[in-house]
């Protein structure tokens, strides 16, 4: 008789794929379809007037919303991951959300680790930002002038999407 395997309770650091870290933790982002509304019959000119109004400030909404909030690919997504895990791994031994990392430090790390990736991913200041932004909206890190933090709800994620408490 098989005894059953438990799941892992941790998961060392050196075991992640640096390029599969966003999808894991499944931060990948939808592309919205915009559906086609057909235009409705009127009784007014005014009510007529009043639905294009409607629609022209719904479009830029939209356009605006959009302009935000950019598709940040798997790829970049899980480098900037990485690079903050990579950086936490000097701070401790296992995630914690009190260590503050300088940017500075996990911008360098992402670049030295993308250059080093087959294939390789360019990355820039403007990715950083706004992957932070993007990280930052969904409560998994927070951001200072000079630095970031992992939050609680990073931790949580990690081990739910891991199923395994993350060791470095």
């Amino acid at each position: 008789m098989k005894k059953k395997e438990k799941p892992k309770a941790e998961v060392l650091f050196s075991e992640l794929n640096p390029l599969e870290l966003w999808g894991k933790l499944r931060l990948e982002q939808d592309v919205e379809s915009v559906d086609v509304i057909s235009q409705p019959f009127f009784e007014s000119k005014e009510a007529e007037e009043a639905y294009k109004a409607f629609m022209e400030d719904s479009q830029s909404t939209q356009v605006r919303e959009t302009e935000k909030s950019k598709i940040i690919p798997s790829s970049k997504g899980s480098l900037f991951i990485w690079a903050l895990l990579k950086e936490e791994s000097k701070r401790s031994k296992r995630l914690s959300s009190v260590n503050h990392l300088f940017k500075d430090d996990v911008f360098k790390c992402i670049c030295h680790k993308s250059r080093h990736t087959n294939p390789k991913v360019e990355f820039d200041e403007q990715d950083f930002d706004e992957i932070a932004s993007f990280l930052e909206r969904k409560k998994l890190i927070r951001t200072a002038r000079q630095a970031v933090r992992i939050t609680q709800e990073f931790a949580k994620l990690f081990h739910e999407s891991y199923g395994a408490w993350l060791v470095f």
